[in-house]
């Protein structure tokens, strides 16, 4: 058996190699009935957007609610709304009460707070080969980022560059199947401390840098390696806040839209963030977001090279809370829960047949994730 973590879809193939189950979401459209674009690239403007979309988009200046339903929207569809990469359109719903004032993300130099993140997986799939109940067993990670600020400034002095590194991971299992997974993972624990996660950011605004800018290729990392790093960056996500540049106060609301690519599948993600708490020293924000998966071919380092996947549906809503210092990047504490569904086709899994192509998978999630800062111990960077 194969150690597989975090990369929804590829768990439950491993867990499908001869078993499915009822845990995915009901009601599912039978294999064939949505058209699956491929990863195109975007068509020019005269593309007209479904009724769905246009009339979300209503507002152009505005951030539209994502459409109704979960089948996948096409790649177009998803580009009429927010362009791939790091485009982010945001809107303000509320200033809240006063007394108000700008946040901003106040540059710091060397080294920054140790972060412990404990994540918590939980997964179910089903087939159409095989409709019995499966769970994939995933031990909760524990895991201790250390952080660096970068030295390059722009001309007025701002850091803008942050390196996350692994400096420690272990497995906890529950059960004796998470035990049995814990063992396995003892290699994939090994290789994965020490990868780094790079930030940019500005007073207003984070994003991730690809490992390829860093000097860091994903060249021949073991997919499990990837899929736990890829874990570890979807809670980083959640830590780095974008913020308005109007004055915000008490109640203050702004609502947020970008694309991202989260267990291999490409997403449109509406996210809502209000403060709730404020003093002199914090604020408190509660955070509410959902999630369309975009129709494509995804293809990811965290999956091996004979894995390919046509995404169907998809959605994930996730609810959090963080308290940050005022003029801080990262928060002290954040306590997360993210659910998420997809449904695929796929290659079948060596060993399956399928006697009704093409072979189709829903895989259901249910993540808990928190993170607080962590004491920092002599010695532990690596």
């Amino acid at each position: 058996m194969r150690v597989v973590l975090s990369c929804a879809f590829f768990l439950a193939l491993a867990a499908c190699d001869g078993c499915g189950s009822s845990g995915g979401r009901p009601g599912v459209q039978p294999a064939g009935t949505n058209a699956v674009s491929g990863s195109a690239a975007p068509s020019d403007s005269s593309h007209a957007p479904p009724p769905a979309v246009a009339s979300a988009m209503a507002r152009p200046a505005r951030v539209p609610p994502l459409p109704a339903g979960s089948t996948a929207l096409t790649f177009d569809d998803a580009s009429h709304l927010v362009r791939p990469g790091d485009e982010r359109r945001m809107e303000v719903l509320s200033l809240g009460t006063e007394p108000r004032q700008v946040l901003r993300h106040t540059p710091e130099r060397g080294k920054g707070p140790s972060m412990a993140l404990n994540i918590d997986l939980k997964q179910r799939s089903r087939s159409n080969v095989d409709t019995s109940d499966a769970h994939v067993p995933n031990p909760v990670l524990n895991v201790v980022l250390s952080s660096q600020f970068g030295d390059d400034a722009d001309k007025d002095g701002e850091v803008k560059h942050l390196q996350f590194t692994i400096v420690e991971l272990t497995a906890h299992a529950r059960d004796e199947a998470e035990e049995a997974v814990a063992k396995q993972m003892k290699d994939v624990i090994d290789a994965t401390v020490g990868r780094h996660i790079s930030v940019r950011f500005t007073e207003m605004d984070a994003y991730f840098e690809t490992p390829e800018k860093v000097g860091e290729s994903e060249k021949g990392v073991a997919p499990e390696v990837m899929q736990i790093v890829e874990t570890v960056r979807d809670v980083v996500r959640e830590m780095l806040v974008p913020l308005p540049k109007a004055e915000l106060g008490l109640g203050a609301r702004w609502r947020v839209m970008t694309r991202l690519r989260r267990m291999g599948i490409e997403r449109v993600r509406v996210a809502t963030y209000q403060i709730v708490r404020m003093d002199q020293a914090a604020v408190v924000l509660q955070v509410d977001a959902r999630e369309r998966a975009v129709a494509s071919d995804p293809k990811s380092p965290a999956l091996p090279d004979d894995v390919m996947l046509a995404v169907m549906g998809g959605e994930a809503n996730t609810t959090l809370k963080m308290s940050r210092p005022r003029a801080k990047l990262l928060p002290t504490t954040l306590r997360g829960e993210l659910r998420d569904w997809a449904d695929m086709t796929m290659k079948p899994p060596p060993g399956v047949v399928v006697a009704k192509a093409p072979y189709r998978i829903e895989v259901s999630s249910h993540h808990l994730y928190t993170v607080r800062a962590a004491p920092t111990k002599e010695g532990s960077d690596r």
